[in-house]
């Protein structure tokens, strides 16, 4: 849906960034390690999302949908 991140780090008076924040950082890299494809040089497919009522808990499941070559790729929001 042609989304941004904007990632904001506050280091301290030293230059150094807190143990939450290099969590965060971390985190970010290892979804990017395994879901990276379906974000870099992609595009939104003809159907951006849809949701799959009763899964996830009953909530329902929220699906993104991307596209790059003759990929695509379903990530689910949780």
């Amino acid at each position: 849906m042609n989304g941004n991140l904007l990632l904001n780090l506050c280091p301290d008076g030293q230059g150094a960034i807190n143990a939450p924040q290099v969590n965060t950082l971390k985190e970010v890299g290892n979804w990017l390690e395994v879901n990276g494809a379906a974000v870099h040089g992609s595009r939104n497919w003809t159907k951006a999302s849809d949701v799959v009522p009763g899964s996830g808990g009953g909530r329902g499941v929220t699906y993104r949908f991307t596209v790059k070559g003759d990929d695509l790729f379903a990530i689910a929001q949780t």
